[in-house]
C-alpha cells in the first residue's frame, strides 16, 4: 500500500453502520492533522479496518471511484405531480369590515374600517395583537373596546348594496 496515492481519499467516518463522514482529506497527514494524532496511528487504523475508541471515528480510505459512489450520489428529484402544475382557480376572498365597539352590554361602534392595520393604527396596538383579539374573542384593556370582524357577502358592488346594512332598521 503506497503512502499518499493520488487516487485515494481518506476519511474519517462514524465508527457506526453508517460511516457518515466527518473530515475527508487528500493525504494521511493531513488527515492526522485534522485529528491530532500521527500519521502512523491513521494508517494502523486503515490497515487494521478499526476505530480511535479515545477519538471516536474511523479511519478509511477509499478509491475516488468508491468515495463517489458512496458519498457523492447524485440526488434524485421527485417527480412534480400533474395536480401541482395546474393552476387553482383564485378563489374571490370575502371583504371585511373590522371593528371597534364599546366593552359594555349595548357594543356601540366607535370606529368601523376596511382592513385592520387601519385598526390597529387607530387603537395603538401592534397589527398581530389585534388580530389575536379578534381571533379569541379577548377585550383590549388599554382602549376599553371589543374588536369584531364582520364578513360581508360575495354580492357586494362597490359599496352599493351591502349585506351588512349598519344603521338600517
Amino acid at each position: 500500500m503506497g503512502r499518499n496515492r493520488i487516487d485515494r481519499i481518506y476519511l474519517a467516518v462514524t465508527p457506526d453502520e453508517k460511516q457518515q463522514p466527518l473530515y475527508e482529506a487528500t493525504t494521511i497527514e493531513e488527515l492526522a492533522e485534522w485529528a491530532k494524532i500521527k500519521p502512523s496511528t491513521v494508517r494502523y487504523y486503515i490497515s487494521k479496518d478499526c476505530s480511535g475508541k479515545t477519538n471516536g471515528f474511523k479511519c478509511i480510505s477509499l478509491s475516488r471511484e468508491e468515495y463517489r459512489n458512496k458519498y457523492l450520489v447524485e440526488p434524485t428529484v421527485a417527480p412534480v405531480r400533474k395536480e401541482l402544475k395546474e393552476r387553482r382557480p383564485m378563489v374571490p376572498h370575502k371583504r371585511s369590515l373590522y371593528m371597534a365597539v364599546t366593552a359594555d352590554e349595548y357594543e356601540l361602534p366607535v370606529y368601523v374600517c376596511d382592513n385592520l392595520r387601519q385598526l390597529a393604527d387607530w387603537a395603538g396596538l401592534k397589527y398581530s395583537t389585534l388580530g389575536g383579539y379578534i381571533g379569541r374573542g379577548i377585550e383590549g384593556k388599554k382602549t376599553g373596546c371589543r374588536f369584531y370582524r364582520v364578513d360581508l357577502e360575495d354580492d357586494i358592488d362597490d359599496g352599493n348594496e351591502s349585506s351588512a346594512n349598519m344603521g338600517e332598521s
